[in-house]
């Protein structure tokens, strides 16, 4: 398989408090025929990540359609397993719910930082 890069669609422009950088680890969810919602992880001023998202349009992706105003999911309280970062992986639906899995983060004074598994659900 081979892939076929096809251009830039979104990046933080860095104004809102939660979102100063980084758009990564991108997941999209089809939300309606014409819409997709891709969360990704975002980082504060502190480096600390939470998910986002922005609405595009299947057919243009790098038409945005809505931008999030707050976090979807930010990182948990000092000492929780998710006290530096939350990041979206997988998303399952569930009895009419959307399950996330999703990577919670702390650093670590043994590595750089800790990677756990987390189950939000909206």
């Amino acid at each position: 398989m081979k892939w076929i890069k096809k251009g830039w669609i979104y990046t933080t422009p860095g104004t809102k408090r939660f979102s100063r950088s980084h758009a990564q680890a991108p997941f999209p969810y089809k939300i309606a025929e014409d819409r997709l919602r891709v969360f990704f992880a975002t980082r504060d001023e502190c480096g600390r990540s939470s998910v986002a998202y922005v609405d595009v349009s299947p057919s243009q992706p790098n038409r945005i359609l809505q931008e999030c105003k707050f976090p979807s999911l930010q990182y948990g309280q000092a000492g929780c397993f998710d006290d530096s970062g939350t990041m979206p992986p997988w998303f399952v639906p569930v009895d009419g719910a959307i399950w996330l899995y999703y990577t919670g983060w702390n650093r670590s004074e043994e590595t750089s930082y800790r990677l756990s598994i987390g189950l939000a659900v909206s």
